[in-house]
């Protein structure tokens, strides 16, 4: 994995990046990390004797989802909302109160590739659903990936008697809250 005396890293999320052809492939799917990757556009660690690194289930389904919660619960915390992430042994991903304290959000942010694999996976925000306006969030990349998202996601759960979900990407919650 060492490349000229270091460890090249995806400029967007971090893990390391694997050599492919004359740039590098990485996990994050975000288009843009991996055009940047493909280009050989990276960071570079020094390698240090004892480094070690997750496995990979462990870097795409808890390390890289993580990143859009994080960026979603950084901008709220910056138009003055009131976050918690993970509450309750992580139940839902973020929950937030408005500066005003009038709105409360729960939001779990998911990012899988196939909305019928979400919308038949996810059960709801359960505790949440009684005093929260909650949101399914996908990253912003996500409707780009996988065309007609929303509408195959909502698609699946009415076909399966699932309660409708608003599903929203990052950006589209951001909006809708008036969170610049």
């Amino acid at each position: 994995m060492v490349v000229a005396g270091g460890l090249p890293v995806c400029s967007s999320s971090g893990t390391i990046l694997r050599r492919e052809g004359s740039g590098f492939h990485t996990e994050c799917r975000n288009p843009e990390a991996v055009r940047r990757a493909r280009a050989g556009d990276c960071e570079r660690l020094k390698r240090r004797p004892g480094m070690m690194h997750l496995r990979r289930p462990f870097r795409l389904y808890w390390c890289l989802p993580g990143l859009t919660e994080l960026e979603l619960a950084t901008r709220l915390e910056g138009a003055g909302w009131v976050v918690n992430l993970w509450p309750d042994l992580d139940r839902v991903d973020i929950v937030a109160t408005s500066p005003d304290g009038k709105r409360r959000i729960a939001a779990d942010v998911k990012e899988y590739l196939s909305p019928e694999n979400l919308a038949s996976r996810f059960e709801g925000f359960k505790e949440y659903a009684a005093d929260y306006e909650c949101f399914l969030v996908v990253p912003d990349y996500m409707p780009e990936l996988s065309k007609g998202y929303e509408g195959r996601f909502q698609a699946v759960r009415a076909s399966r008697s699932k309660a409708q979900m608003s599903l929203r990407t990052v950006s589209d919650l951001l909006d809708e809250l008036d969170v610049a």
